[in-house]
């Protein structure tokens, strides 16, 4: 209990600290939001008006502790483009982003677990090159031209799938496939190291010695015993398929939290890309937290 309160503490200032690092950053960018929403036209009296009619004319230091504050009572702010609360925003934004995650994250489970299995199960073996090339393409090819390939081959040469929108079930295969794809790296990676240390126990060495089958060693024993790595990997990738998903959406024009937060940025909306970023922390840190937690029920041996 101590271990998970002190877990808790750290995730309330990782959080804080995410929140200070946003606040600086996105000040650095280069732009004023009180010029772009003025507009080009509005005069020095109308901008400086605007400007403290949203708070920006406060010392930085007391901007920082309001949005810190207002955040720990969950008040994201208000949007300075949208005139909106910046979490209204994001919860309307949030299914959307939810539902491809899933998808994207159901994909690659779907490749990576076969993969990591045939490498362990035959090493060196043909299906073991082809997975480790499979991998290693995977790693190394950025998400955004992956996209485009997938957008042109698909959608504009074969015209199979929509390139665009959320308006068809079947538009969400072509964006969870190329979000998916950051995944398998590490996914397979963490399946194949299981694999091989679950096989070189001495139960699997048992149940190969008794005659059962390879089948069901992997399913009755394998997997099982597999379920806590990739749940823990599944955890941390949570933070990586977030950050692809801005990419993934604005080149797929996906209605989520990914475009939300580019096309904040590109009006220097500072309130609601503060938000974005605090609330996906937020997201990232909960999910690590429950995915310990279930590393924990499925295998009881670690809360010693």
């Amino acid at each position: 209990m101590l271990n998970f309160l002190l877990r808790i503490l750290r995730s309330v200032l990782v959080l804080l600290g995410v929140g200070c690092l946003i606040f600086a950053l996105i000040r650095l960018a280069p732009g004023d939001p009180v010029t772009l929403l003025a507009g080009p036209t509005a005069d020095i009296q109308t901008v400086e008006a605007l400007r403290i009619q949203l708070g920006l004319d406060q010392p930085m230091g007391v901007q920082l502790l309001k949005f810190l504050s207002n955040a720990l009572r969950g008040d994201l702010g208000e949007s300075l483009v949208h005139r909106r609360p910046v979490l209204d925003l994001i919860l309307y934004a949030l299914p959307q982003t939810v539902y491809l995650s899933i998808c994207a994250l159901f994909t690659a489970l779907l490749v990576s677990v076969p993969a990591g299995l045939v490498s362990a199960l035959r090493p060196s073996s043909a299906a073991d090159r082809l997975a480790e090339g499979v991998v290693l393409a995977a790693q190394s090819v950025p998400v955004f031209w992956v996209s485009i390939l997938l957008i042109q081959l698909f959608a504009v040469r074969l015209g199979w799938l929509p390139s665009s929108g959320n308006d068809q079930w079947a538009a969400v295969i072509l964006p969870a496939f190329a979000l998916s794809i950051l995944q398998w790296p590490l996914l397979t990676k963490t399946v194949r190291t299981a694999a091989i240390s679950v096989g070189s126990q001495d139960y699997a060495k048992t149940a190969l010695a008794k005659g059962l089958s390879s089948k069901r060693i992997v399913f009755i024993h394998l997997l099982r015993n597999m379920l806590v790595p990739i749940v823990t990997i599944i955890g941390l990738q949570t933070g990586a398929m977030l950050s692809g998903s801005v990419v993934t959406e604005a080149v797929f024009a996906w209605p989520g939290i990914g475009t939300l937060a580019m096309a904040s940025l590109l009006a220097r909306d500072y309130p609601t890309v503060q938000g974005i970023v605090l609330f996906s922390a937020a997201i990232v840190v909960t999910i690590s937290i429950v995915a310990d937690a279930l590393s924990l029920i499925i295998d009881p041996r670690l809360r010693s």
